[in-house]
């Protein structure tokens, strides 16, 4: 509040593509105000059950496999992947892990195929 009072301009702050997705209660990419991304996170939580053995984790784990080898990424899952991707060809990675690679031209197809499927699915 405080911090607006001060501005010269009452246009508004724009939050810049690379801004999304970064979340700290003190520190924000534009400065002082810094309760702006965390008003955006309001309906965020902390997952940590990452690497629990649970069966709907694993559920989803399966159904994201499939939307990648649908969409053309070269699944790696369960199989030797000490050699590095082919070089025309981008790293795939899930929850930390790398699960495969896709041609860098077919990349754009599989982030539609992504965001379509997490849009269809409902929250948890």
């Amino acid at each position: 509040g405080a911090y607006f009072a001060e501005l010269r301009t009452t246009t508004v702050r724009k939050l810049l593509p690379e801004s999304w997705g970064f979340l700290c209660p003190v520190h924000t990419p534009d400065g002082t105000p810094c309760g702006l991304l965390n008003h955006l996170a309001a309906a965020c939580y902390v997952d940590i059950a990452a690497g629990g053995g649970n069966e709907l984790r694993a559920a989803h784990a399966a159904a994201v496999y499939k939307t990648l080898a649908a969409a053309g990424v070269l699944v790696t899952i369960g199989r030797v992947t000490s050699m590095p991707a082919p070089p025309v060809h981008l790293t795939v990675t899930l929850d930390g892990a790398v699960v495969g690679s896709v041609r860098a031209s077919e990349a754009p197809a599989v982030v539609a195929a992504l965001r379509a499927g997490k849009v269809a699915t409902p929250p948890r």
